[in-house]
């Protein structure tokens, strides 16, 4: 896209703005815009962020799974107002059973922050978002997360052995996917550093590592394996690195990140001598733990180029 300067008064030179982008930002005569140099460029920008109409979603027809996907894509995607049909029931293919579709919105809402459900009939329903976003809330809750995984991690492994407190854990990762949910719906509506990218994939690696402790608790759960101390000690040093990591993001250092990079291959390498000697009950867990070594690598190349100076 290109304009043409024009002079007003022999001395002011101005250029128009995209009448589109205008439109998009709501923006009006007399506001202020902000004006960034950057070598041979002049960025504006401005501090209104596009609001998205309210969506009609039919979700006649819908299992369980995929009204509850449409419900949270929509969310993640910020808008800021649904309307919703759907049949009375719809079934859960986990349990083959019937449920209330409405329930089942409430249960979706209760899971995405500042979703509420504000007017609702039998196949019907609005869902409006009642909460702001701030940078501040986001820095806060994404910090959040990568304590809460440090935390699933150390009480995944405190607790192999005990029923009752894994499947109590099972509630740590419905917590960190809704934090992940309203951290995505902040960068879309709002971004971040001009990294927004790079944020969200931080947040998807992040859910993915709260999945495999899931994993990991709910077989346990099912199976009730005896793990050996071996295993058990490669578990551990996992979930160290993992807390590394956490602390790496947050003062980032080149020297942090070799040591990290060492230490995965470390790993991998008792990884790979237990696989040959451990029984089937053993390599349940040990198969699991090279999918979290090989996100704290992805999240590194990630937090490498959120570090970038430009």
């Amino acid at each position: 896209m290109k304009r043409n300067i024009i002079l007003m008064g022999g001395k002011t030179h101005v250029i128009s703005l995209p009448l589109k982008w205008i439109k998009k930002y709501n923006v009006k005569k007399g506001e202020e815009l902000e004006l960034k140099e950057e070598e041979n460029k002049i960025i504006v920008s401005t501090e209104k962020v596009h609001i998205r109409p309210p969506i009609k979603i039919n979700l006649e027809g819908a299992n369980a799974s995929v009204a509850i996907k449409n419900i949270t894509n929509a969310y993640q995607l910020g808008y800021p107002e649904l309307e919703l049909i759907f049949s009375n029931t719809t079934t859960n293919d986990k349990t083959q059973k019937a449920v209330t579709s409405l329930n089942l919105i409430q249960e979706t809402c209760d899971q995405l922050i500042g979703f509420e459900i504000t007017d609702e009939k039998e196949t019907f329903c609005r869902i409006k978002d009642v909460a702001g976003n701030s940078i501040n809330e986001f820095k806060n809750i994404l910090r959040k997360i990568f304590l809460m995984i440090n935390t699933y991690g150390t009480e995944t492994l405190k607790n192999i052995d005990n029923p009752k407190k894994l499947k109590e854990l099972h509630k740590k990762h419905t917590d960190i996917r809704k934090y992940c949910n309203y951290c995505q719906r902040y960068l879309n509506i709002k971004g971040f550093e001009n990294k927004t990218a790079q944020y969200n994939e931080i947040l998807v690696r992040l859910l993915d590592v709260s999945r495999t402790y899931r994993f990991i608790s709910k077989n346990q759960l099912l199976n009730k394996n005896k793990y050996s101390k071996e295993t058990l000690k490669v578990l551990k040093t996992t979930i160290k690195l993992q807390e590394d990591f956490y602390k790496l993001f947050y003062k980032f250092s080149l020297a942090k990140a070799s040591d990290i990079t060492r230490k995965r291959i470390d790993i991998f390498k008792v990884i790979n001598e237990l696989s040959k000697k451990e029984n089937s009950e053993n390599l349940i867990l040990i198969h699991r733990l090279p999918f979290i070594l090989n996100t704290i690598l992805s999240l590194m190349n990630t937090t490498i180029a959120i570090n970038f100076k430009e």
